[in-house]
């Protein structure tokens, strides 16, 4: 304010100049533009509630005894003489926080840190050991007398051992003879074994299927093998000398059919006479047409009938073919071969069953497959069968010299000649 003042004092000294050179009146001029001009700016408007304050300011307001601000001629204070711009402009900082002062120790450029302590280096990891190579077990699967090898020995052995002579495989040899996975061992896995001693290739036998220049390449020639036919009535005389000249060691041939002993089938006693004078191994058949588990039962005592007083090398096989039979599904076809089956094994006969793949896929079931000999019956060059079986029916027209006619072509994979021997079955 006050400087504002000083400058309308010195506006009106520029002002009243001209008028004094004219009138000389110069002290009249400027006391009365003075006393305007303070009375303009320092007296209060009393009709606005809003003006300055006396009581609030240092300043005091303008009369004419008391004249205000730098008038011409009046000494200054010596506040009012010093520059104000520099105060007006420049904040106090004297008492503000974090600024120096002169009475504040000012802080030093660096602050000393204590160092950090050492951190402890990370032991290292130990090395894994290598796990010791479990030792290889170069013992063949089949191999259940130690020998190194798979022959048909240890089939021999596997099937003494699943009738009872558990003595027959070493304890610690009796897991490589399960051949089949199924935690039993039986003939199944016997015949599994035998399967890994035969070679594929070889020929024996002729067929229907070849030319007679040709032999059939379904037969395998191989020592472990036995090649074989099966007869009935229907081939009517036979020269069984020339049959074995052709390469046959065996013969299965049909006993009878039904329930009664007197259906003994008419060149049977015939057959095996003429079998056994030419050194054939002989196993027989007994054709079914059982209604019922007691009815297979009482065939079977009608076969073992017909049979008494004979040894046989093979199996006595249940045949199991009629159609009605088999629409009764697998429990009524599974009882019937349970029942014939044990009643032949009670009389002291290595039994077994006869049927088409298709029929014991289908219709018996995996326990009674595997609880008896299976002769399987699928003409072509393969099985195809979900079980083991130890022989199979391969073709139904066989062409052998000795017989008139076609003939059903087998071949054996278990030696059942040593087998029934080895217990004293069939007559032994």
């Amino acid at each position: 304010m006050k400087k504002i003042v000083s400058l309308l004092l010195a506006a009106m000294v520029v002002m009243c100049a001209p008028a004094a050179a004219l009138s000389g009146s110069a002290a009249v001029c400027g006391a009365s533009a003075i006393v305007q001009a303070a009375e303009t700016l320092d007296t209060p408007d009393k009709a606005n509630p809003d003006t300055l304050d006396y009581a609030e300011t240092s300043e005091q307001p303008c009369s004419s005894d008391q004249p205000c601000g730098n008038v011409p001629g009046s000494t200054p204070d010596a506040a009012e003489t010093e520059d104000t711009s520099e105060t007006e402009d420049t904040p106090d900082t004297s008492d503000v926080p974090g600024k120096e002062t002169a009475d504040q120790p000012s802080l030093p450029d660096t602050v000393d840190q204590p160092e950090p302590e050492p951190q402890p280096e990370p032991e290292p990891e130990p090395e894994p050991q290598p796990k010791p190579e479990p030792v290889k077990d170069n013992t063949p699967q089949g191999d259940v007398n130690g020998d190194k090898q798979v022959t048909s020995e240890d089939a021999l052995l596997v099937l003494r051992y699943s009738v009872g002579f558990y003595h027959a495989i070493p304890k610690n040899y009796r897991k490589y003879a399960d051949m089949n996975g199924d935690k039993m061992v039986n003939s199944s896995d016997a015949i599994e074994i035998l399967r890994k001693t035969v070679a594929v290739d070889g020929v024996l036998i002729r067929s229907k299927s070849t030319e007679s220049t040709k032999q059939d390449s379904t037969v395998r020639d191989d020592s472990a093998l036995r090649y074989g036919i099966d007869v009935s009535m229907w081939q009517g005389s036979i020269d069984f000398k020339k049959v074995k000249a052709s390469g046959v060691s065996f013969v299965i041939i049909r006993a009878g059919y039904g329930r009664y002993a007197s259906q003994k089938d008419e060149w049977f006693e015939e057959n095996y006479r003429r079998a056994k004078a030419a050194g054939l191994d002989v196993g027989v058949y007994w054709y079914s047409y059982a209604v019922s588990a007691d009815d297979a039962r009482q065939e079977a005592r009608a076969c073992i009938s017909a049979i008494s007083g004979k040894r046989f090398e093979y199996p006595i096989y249940f045949d199991l073919e009629e159609s009605w039979q088999i629409r009764q599904g697998m429990s009524f076809c599974s009882s019937l071969v349970s029942a014939f089956c044990s009643e032949v094994e009670a009389h002291g006969y290595y039994s077994g069953f006869y049927s088409s793949t298709s029929v014991a896929n289908n219709v018996v079931s995996y326990d009674v497959q595997s609880r008896y000999a299976y002769w399987a019956a699928e003409w072509g060059s393969s099985v195809h069968y979900y079980n083991q079986y130890g022989m199979w029916q391969y073709s139904d027209a066989g062409i052998i010299n000795g017989i008139g006619g076609y003939v059903d072509l087998d071949v054996a994979y278990i030696n059942y000649p040593a087998v029934i021997k080895e217990f004293h079955l069939n007559g032994y």
